[in-house]
């Protein structure tokens, strides 16, 4: 058998909501951050303690990175170790995205092998890659282009971007 709750009426309703917003505490900045530590810059314009990782993450961001977009067709060289043996693997498609920014910045290039649509995602500055080679540049007006994944054959393609020569 169900039990029915009693009736409320309208001032107890309003008593409840009246306690209930007194036991809630005051929302605000923790306690337990020390307040010295959250300032970005100090009086003399030196950083501080926020700053400390972006030294750490500048250390390891790679230079040699070629400039590359989605709907760009790239040769990714990669380094795999398989036991003791190390080998290079090639893997090469369209650019499909890129995310991320710093030392997190990936990217995700697609190819279909043997009637397979294969997606692998790389990070840019990872010490595996062992190079990075832009053979085409492709002409899209999207960031992601997941729509490629629904498309096959001739339409899956992307038109090359036409390089203009500077008149003399």
């Amino acid at each position: 058998m169900r039990r029915s709750r009693p009736c409320l009426r309208g001032d107890d309703v309003d008593r409840m909501r009246s306690r209930r917003r007194r036991e809630t505490p005051a929302i605000g900045p923790p306690s337990c951050v020390p307040v010295d530590n959250v300032t970005d810059l100090g009086q003399d314009g030196k950083a501080t303690d926020m700053h400390i990782l972006d030294d750490v993450d500048a250390a390891s961001l790679r230079t040699d990175i070629p400039d590359f977009r989605p709907g760009d067709t790239l040769k990714v060289n990669v380094k795999v170790v398989e036991g003791n043996r190390s080998r290079v693997q090639l893997f090469q498609g369209v650019v499909i995205s890129r995310a991320g920014d710093g030392v997190r910045e990936t990217f995700t290039v697609r190819k279909v092998s043997f009637g397979v649509g294969v997606e692998r995602t790389f990070p840019v500055h990872s010490p595996s890659l062992e190079s990075i080679e832009v053979l085409t540049r492709g002409d899209v007006r999207r960031a992601k282009l997941y729509y490629l994944r629904k498309l096959r054959g001739k339409k899956a393609k992307i038109k090359e971007k036409r390089s203009t020569i500077p008149a003399k």
